[in-house]
């Protein structure tokens, strides 16, 4: 059998349950997030609505479109054949942007999937985009997981645009393609590429991206970045491991503790340890103080916030915080295990759920994690489109 034709079983399945909702009966075997919405959608939307509506609301798209040159430097050459619409929203669900091959462009035309049209889950029932608004996470929607029977044909994954910050929407990315096109990396392409346009956005709507005027932003988890009051920090590799480990010691660590922590049994002086952290006290103007060290004024670390979301129980959020492995590159014996025990944590608290969405988006994370995508597979509702994404996944990691 083919894997156009295993599709086609699944797809059949799904468009029984979709016809079994509407008619009153047991939908069967659909994801929760899906019945829940046609639950929603049933005295909102008739499932045989064929477009969006047009919004009649005008907000300034500028911030959103000043970001679009990097999906148009990343799609450009490809997207004559490309197979795919690429699509960006406000964060209502009000399309600002679409790109992608010219024929599937003019079939989303049909559908009104074109710039000022709303595709929020009140207009068009539950599609990719709706489903990342109301769920804040990544979403995918899968043929007859479509409310409307005009959008049965189409594979659709969306990702929200977030403030590096405060976590806000700023829009939603999504990837539309035909049925049969769905890709294994779609998920976490548009995940990636919702993570970078983030601070362009902000960049060119004149807001800042830090909550508190005065706060000190530590992003360890996957590209390592800083920032002081809003501006942007040029720090060395060796500059940031220093500041998350002061952060780590809010109560004040010595310099020989702090060499102990920073280079283990390696061969350096204590000097030069010292003049680093000189360096450092000029640079944040004074935010570190002496004997001992610790770090004056608010401070926030993307991989301690993680870490209180899962104390907090909030495993999806604590999902949606990992970027990618704690300052991979580092040697410092103390951020080798704050490291793993982020992924540890993370990792554990994912497989103690049932929770398949926050699975499947670890574990697309954790490309490598053969237990983590056995689980993602097993907690995956029968009938899910994207199971034969995780099975392939399996495949090339065993």
């Amino acid at each position: 059998m083919s894997e156009r034709q295993r599709l086609r079983i699944r797809r059949d399945a799904i468009e029984r349950s979709w016809a079994a909702f509407m008619s009153g009966e047991d939908a069967g075997a659909v994801r929760r997030e899906v019945l829940s919405s046609w639950q929603r959608t049933t005295h909102q939307v008739t499932p045989e609505v064929t477009a969006a509506p047009t919004s009649t609301h005008h907000c300034d798209p500028g911030p959103l479109l000043a970001s679009t040159h990097i999906l148009d430097r990343e799609f450009k050459a490809t997207m004559q054949d490309s197979g795919l619409i690429v699509a960006l929203a406000d964060a209502r669900g009000l399309i600002v942007w679409t790109t992608g091959e010219p024929a599937l462009l003019r079939l989303g035309e049909q559908a009104n999937f074109v710039a000022g049209a709303l595709w929020d889950e009140a207009s068009m029932g539950i599609n990719a985009v709706s489903l990342a608004l109301t769920s804040d996470g990544p979403s995918t929607v899968w043929s007859a997981e479509h409310w409307s029977s005009s959008l049965h044909a189409w594979s659709c994954y969306a990702a929200p645009i977030r403030h590096p910050e405060t976590d806000q929407p700023l829009g939603v990315l999504n990837f539309s393609m035909p049925w049969d096109r769905g890709h294994p990396l779609a998920s976490t392409a548009v995940v990636a590429l919702a993570q970078r346009l983030a601070p362009e956005i902000l960049a060119n709507s004149g807001r800042s991206a830090v909550p508190d005027p005065n706060v000190l932003l530590l992003h360890v988890l996957g590209r390592h970045r800083a920032s002081l009051a809003g501006t942007p920090l040029n720090l060395t590799r060796r500059q940031t491991e220093i500041l998350v480990l002061l952060a780590l010691r809010p109560d004040g660590i010595s310099l020989e503790e702090l060499h102990a922590e920073l280079y283990g049994d390696a061969a350096v002086g204590i000097g030069t340890l010292k003049a680093e952290v000189s360096h450092l006290r000029r640079l944040l103007e004074g935010r570190i103080s002496r004997a001992p060290y610790r770090l004056a004024g608010p401070v926030g670390v993307d991989a301690l916030d993680l870490l209180t979301e899962l104390q907090a129980g909030r495993v999806r959020d604590a999902v949606a915080r990992y970027a990618g492995p704690l300052l991979a590159w580092s040697e410092s014996p103390r951020l080798i295990r704050l490291g793993r025990t982020v992924e540890v944590a993370l990792r554990d608290a994912v497989i103690a759920g049932t929770d398949h969405e926050v699975a499947l988006a670890l574990a697309l994370k954790l490309e490598d994690d053969t237990e983590l995508a056995e689980h993602a597979l097993r907690v995956l509702p029968d009938g899910d489109a994207r199971r034969h994404i995780m099975r392939a996944h399996l495949t090339s990691i065993a």
